[in-house]
């Protein structure tokens, strides 16, 4: 996949995260995050869409 193509997914995964509760809003913020690690960290966006993932999981 490309960085566009993984970051898109990433946040896909987020605002499923953002409907979603419980252990299940942990399981897709997790995911989101491990997609992230595929995109470039100077890719526009990341770091913002990294710091929300990160603020909602701890």
């Amino acid at each position: 996949m490309s960085a566009e193509s993984d970051f898109k997914y990433a946040y896909t995964l987020f605002y499923k995260a953002v409907d979603a509760e419980g252990s299940t809003r942990q399981y897709y913020l997790q995911q989101a995050k491990n997609v992230l690690e595929n995109v470039p960290s100077n890719y526009p966006g990341r770091s913002a869409l990294l710091s929300q993932i990160n603020s909602m999981l701890y």
